[in-house]
């Protein structure tokens, strides 16, 4: 069955999480194993394992995501379906794994921002800046606005080649447009354009980053 293969390569396409490569993986294939030993081999921070089981005409697949540095689990799913639907079901619990684990709402980013509240202030670094500035962006307020472009530029401070921090900066102005809050509309529109086209010289491939110029 490919379903390792396909949710390796749909979750591929979310550049915000780095997912290793499926052939690193084949080692641990059906044998009894430590997550944590995993994480630390292949220097990963969460470790996404599943089974498949047919009886009869019914088939189950489990998948359950893992954080590597403790062994605790972050998120599980069972999928229960018809065993003759292989290929339908096989799309489906891909599309579904990936859309649960991926995203500012994903279970990662929210593992991530669970994390992230429990560290001192002085301890954040620039990824943890990054996921607090999405947090109040996705609210869509100008309030929120200005609170993400406040903790992006602190992220910048200690990262200013994260491209995710750089991106989300034109995305601010580009939302503020959007709401009509802009104090200076040109510059708005101008601090946008500067922050994406910095953001397409880290990552000439980021879709979002694209859009705005």
């Amino acid at each position: 069955m490919g379903v390792t293969e396909d949710i390796v390569t749909d979750l591929a396409r979310y550049r915000d999480i780095p997912v290793i490569a499926r052939s690193s993986m084949e080692a641990y294939r059906g044998k009894p194993h430590d997550v944590r030993e995993i994480g630390r081999a292949l220097n990963v921070k969460y470790v996404l394992e599943g089974s498949l089981q047919v009886d009869g005409h019914r088939m189950r697949v489990t998948a359950q995501l893992i954080n590597a540095e403790t062994g605790a689990h972050v998120w599980s799913e069972r999928y229960d379906r018809p065993a003759a639907e292989l290929l339908e079901v096989q799309d489906e619990i891909t599309q579904k794994i990936a859309v649960t684990l991926t995203g500012w709402q994903g279970q990662v980013t929210e593992a991530e921002r669970a994390l992230m509240r429990r560290k001192n202030s002085a301890d954040l670094d620039a990824y943890d800046y990054w996921l607090l500035g999405i947090e109040a962006k996705h609210r869509m307020t100008p309030e929120g606005v200005i609170e993400a472009r406040v903790l992006f530029e602190k992220g910048l401070k200690l990262a200013p080649d994260f491209m995710p921090l750089v991106r989300d900066m034109a995305v601010t102005y580009a939302v503020e447009t959007d709401l009509g809050s802009a104090i200076d509309y040109p510059a708005a529109v101008d601090a946008q354009w500067k922050y994406a086209k910095r953001a397409l010289a880290l990552d000439p491939n980021d879709a979002t980053a694209n859009n705005m110029m």
